[in-house]
């Protein structure tokens, strides 16, 4: 059985004090989360927020196509009743190679692993930001819908504590673009 491994997230947002904090889960979530946990063969790395109001609403696994077929865990963070970002965990390789039309390169890095992706629009009348890493094994997504109090920079700074804390987290793994 895997764990969920809680910590406080120390990044560098806003000054060497700012704290990702772990979002917290609403009761649905907290139900979800041990059968999720059970689907993987790691342990999850729950999303953080270096603001506040945030909530991980919903959690829950899919998989992904291919040889051999990958359960990725979701983790569906809302603030004010809605939906701010999705952070994606899976052993799948994801390679990202090409951004959308009409967005525009958006990258992040720690510890030596770069996270790449996109911002911009999403053609559905709001501006998203989408990063992906690989850390030790594993394939992590950061999508986020931005507005005011969710920021390309926020999305950045929550990729750039997460991909801090993932290696302490995860077991060794196989990928490029890892420590």
């Amino acid at each position: 059985m895997t764990g969920v491994w809680l910590v406080l997230f120390i990044s560098g947002c806003g000054g060497a004090s700012a704290t990702c904090s772990p979002v917290p889960l609403a009761a649905d979530a907290e139900r979800e989360l041990p059968s999720v946990a059970e689907e993987v063969d790691f342990d999850l790395l729950p999303p953080c927020a270096f603001r506040s109001g945030f909530t991980v609403r919903r959690v829950f696994t899919d998989t992904l196509p291919g040889e051999p077929s990958w359960p990725r865990a979701n983790f569906v963070v809302t603030r004010s009743g809605n939906e701010a970002f999705i952070l994606s965990e899976t052993r799948a390789l994801q390679p990202f190679s090409a951004i959308p039309q009409s967005t525009h390169r958006l990258e992040a890095k720690a510890d030596g692993v770069l996270a790449a992706g996109f911002a911009g629009p999403s053609g559905s009348g709001s501006d998203l930001a989408y990063l992906r890493w690989r850390v030790e094994g594993l394939t992590f997504e950061l999508a986020g819908t931005l507005s005011p109090s969710l920021t390309e920079r926020d999305i950045q700074a929550i990729g750039e504590a997460l991909i801090g804390h993932a290696g302490s987290s995860t077991a060794a793994g196989d990928g490029a673009n890892e420590r």
